[in-house]
């Protein structure tokens, strides 16, 4: 890590709580400029359909087309 940064890692940590949640907050999200529009309709259109599987009850059959039981693939941790 530069000097530069070092001093700023010791200065903002004499802030408030507050102070620090503010930094933290303009900090993770000045990464997210490159957002890919893509993966978010992606996803939304995921999550669209597990709901609606839910609501019809037929969420259980997408668990029974994975590779490994679905009890399994849970202890594995790999999630």
């Amino acid at each position: 890590m530069s000097e530069t940064a070092e001093k700023l890692k010791l200065e903002l940590s004499q802030l408030s709580a507050k102070e620090r949640a503010e930094i933290a907050y303009f900090l993770i999200h000045s990464l997210d400029e490159g957002i890919d529009d893509n993966l978010e309709t992606a996803w939304d259109v995921e999550l669209t359909q597990r709901l609606e599987d839910i609501n019809r009850k037929t969420a259980i059959r997408h668990l029974r087309k994975m590779s490994i039981p679905f009890y399994d693939w849970l202890s594995t941790g790999d999630r």
